[in-house]
């Protein structure tokens, strides 16, 4: 098992795709952005979901406002991160709810309306990443929020998990993956 991933450097590929991310053009961003929201929103995992957990994109992350606002529009209730200390939560938006900047630079709601999963009958949870590999691995931030968050509620909760990522995103090699 280590060794298949003796020569990956996870905080080399963080950083290098950082970089690679970062550098591509918002017009490309935006087009791609839209155009797997669109694939998104028409597959069985979205259409599916009462609620809908995902992040607010910040920097040069994937565009996830368009998400956001086709699933307030379906119905479905939707919920984005909050951190506490090393534990994150997600709490419920609306289309007008006022937002404050965390520790991270990153927009939390102003007011916290806790979302638990177990309570829904089925959620979509979009995680972030920096990049991604053709077997479902993904390179985070290094926070390990995701990580404990699934841990936390996956066995208890119906719901699954999906990334959206940008062409520039996608890693040839194998990502280090840990069971979890």
């Amino acid at each position: 098992y280590k060794d298949i991933y003796a020569n990956v450097d996870v905080k080399e590929l963080r950083k290098q795709y950082r970089v690679i991310r970062n550098n591509l053009s918002d017009v490309v961003r935006h087009s791609e952005s839209v155009t797997v929201c669109e694939q998104l929103t028409k597959n069985r995992l979205y259409l599916e979901a009462d609620a809908v957990l995902c992040y607010l994109s910040y920097d040069s992350e994937f565009e996830t406002d368009r998400v956001i606002q086709k699933a307030f529009a379906d119905g479905k209730t939707v919920a984005v991160p909050v951190i506490k200390g090393k534990d994150m939560l997600f709490c419920r938006i609306y289309p007008d709810t006022e937002y404050r900047l965390n520790g991270y630079g990153i927009f939390e709601p102003a007011e916290e309306e806790l979302v638990e999963p177990e309570k829904f009958s089925s959620v979509l949870l979009i995680l972030p990443g920096l990049c991604f590999d053709k077997n479902g691995g993904r390179i985070g931030y290094g926070g390990g929020y995701y990580d404990r968050y699934i841990a936390k509620h996956g066995k208890t909760s119906n719901f699954q998990t999906v990334s959206l990522a940008l062409s520039c995103q996608f890693y040839d090699g194998v990502i280090p993956m840990e069971e979890h």
